[in-house]
């Protein structure tokens, strides 16, 4: 198990990564256009990015990891489209369709075939 000072060094190791590759496009993207501040609903999104939906959900990520184990916090990870797209039916508005039902089932027949063992 890796310890806290550990977890959040590779956090911030990866956040410097991920700056150094889209502040030069920034950059290079800045003299096609003005460049303007963005609103208090933008820079509240990008914070909630930054730091809750970022840095936050990697720590309990982890912390849930070393709880139940990776063995079984691995077969949350293919229900993480199915969770963000309830989120999105819920929240953004989005409409449910044949798709979504389709993607379901098929995350669902993944998880029930991975997890299924037979009784001896």
């Amino acid at each position: 198990m890796h310890s806290a000072p550990t977890v959040l060094a590779l956090t911030f190791v990866l956040a410097a990564i991920g700056v150094s590759i889209l502040l030069p496009l920034y950059f290079a993207s800045a003299p096609r256009g003005p460049l303007r501040w963005p609103t208090e609903t933008e820079a509240g999104a990008v914070l909630y990015v930054a730091v809750a939906a970022s840095v936050l959900a990697f720590i309990c990520w982890n912390r849930g990891v070393a709880v139940v184990g990776a063995n079984a916090a691995g077969f949350t990870l293919p229900l993480l489209p199915a969770f963000g797209t309830v989120l999105a039916i819920l929240l953004l508005g989005e409409s449910f369709r044949a798709f979504h039902a389709a993607g379901f089932a098929t995350i669902l027949a993944g998880v029930v075939l991975a997890t299924y063992r037979p009784r001896s």
